[in-house]
């Protein structure tokens, strides 16, 4: 069970985080924080299902965690791997006010905040500019994120996805299993495998 401590330096990392966003009045911030959920979550713990009600984004405050879609023959899909100060979130369900199109679970003990974004979108967004402002710049984060690897996915193979991967988030190779690597890049782990065995001298 999450102890005081660990619920206010996971709020604190947040606040944080969302200070380099939006200037935001005590006032107005404390507002959101009486909606804030901090949980803490095991290894291969589920925070979401895909179907399951979509109102929280999830701000990690320490950990890692995946999120995947789920095919028509069950098989998951991994499209994004969120570490410290990173949001998870079922992106397009909280902007359509939709089921979660996505799952979400963690990789490794991980704490969460969740920030309940239908409590946001309907009562705090034309209080204060910097609700707006904020959650303008989460989501360009978010559109930039998605943009890039989609872009590495229509120009560049096997090897050289793997390569800017391993350059671009090094610790994730010793904290992320091969097989999810795997998925991440849009490749079997055999594929992987292979590819790695080239790039090695």
């Amino acid at each position: 069970m999450i102890t005081k401590e660990q619920k206010d330096s996971a709020i604190q990392t947040f606040k944080s985080f969302a200070a380099l966003l939006a200037e935001f009045p005590e006032s107005e911030w404390k507002l959101l924080e009486e909606k804030f959920i901090v949980k803490e979550y095991a290894p291969e713990e589920v925070v979401l299902n895909e179907g399951d009600d979509a109102q929280y984004a999830y701000f990690v405050s320490k950990g890692l965690v995946e999120c995947y879609y789920l095919t028509d023959a069950g098989d998951e899909m991994v499209y994004r791997f969120s570490k410290k100060s990173d949001f998870a979130a079922p992106t397009i369900a909280l902007l359509t006010d939709s089921k979660a199109d996505c799952g979400i679970r963690a990789i490794e003990a991980s704490i969460l905040v969740g920030v309940d974004y239908i409590f946001w979108k309907k009562h705090l967004l034309d209080r204060h500019l910097c609700w707006d402002r904020a959650a303008r710049r989460i989501f360009e984060l978010e559109f930039s994120v998605r943009s890039l690897r989609e872009k590495h996915f229509l120009i560049l193979d096997t090897v050289k996805r793997y390569e800017f991967f391993k350059k671009n988030f090094p610790s994730f190779i010793d904290r992320i299993p091969q097989y999810k690597i795997a998925s991440y890049l849009g490749v079997t782990p055999v594929t992987l495998s292979r590819a790695i065995q080239r790039i090695k001298p």
